[in-house]
């Protein structure tokens, strides 16, 4: 299986690949008002507003650094059954992972909110946390970016 992975400070976390939709340079983005900062704004997608979330910002790591290798992930996020597209600004996106799935073992921190508390792997000699796209939002902030 293969996993695009991405830098939030000195930690490496890795998203399937099955889960992304497209890897999109990062664009300027239209702000919402009334919404967190780490709500960038929306993106238009191929006649879509995505709304785009700032991954370091939302998990308290400051903004992302504009750079050649911050990257927006477009992602399936599926909450209720229901399919949508998010945009992930992310850090550092530059390196695949293939490996199996099964490499990848729990991390010994029981969360069952946070998508950042799931299943870790060690590779190169470096771990690298899964992020389960099904998870990556409270209810809250589904509510407020998918009001329809």
């Amino acid at each position: 299986m293969l996993f695009i992975t991405f830098d939030m400070m000195d930690d490496r976390y890795a998203i399937a690949a099955a889960d992304i939709v497209e890897i999109v340079p990062l664009v300027n983005t239209k702000k919402i008002p009334d919404t967190p900062d780490y709500v960038r704004g929306i993106i238009n997608f191929r006649g879509q507003p995505i709304p785009v979330v700032d991954i370091n910002q939302y998990s308290g790591h400051g903004e992302c650094q504009r750079s050649l290798s911050t990257r927006i992930l477009l992602v399936r996020y599926v909450k209720l059954g229901n399919i949508r597209i998010i945009g992930l600004i992310a850090e550092h996106v530059t390196e695949t992972v293939k490996c199996s799935y099964d490499e990848f073992t729990e991390s010994g921190i029981n969360s069952e909110t946070s998508a950042f508390q799931t299943k870790v792997a060690r590779i190169g000699g470096k771990f690298i946390q899964l992020i389960d796209t099904s998870r990556i939002f409270p209810e809250e902030l589904d509510m407020r970016l998918f009001a329809a």
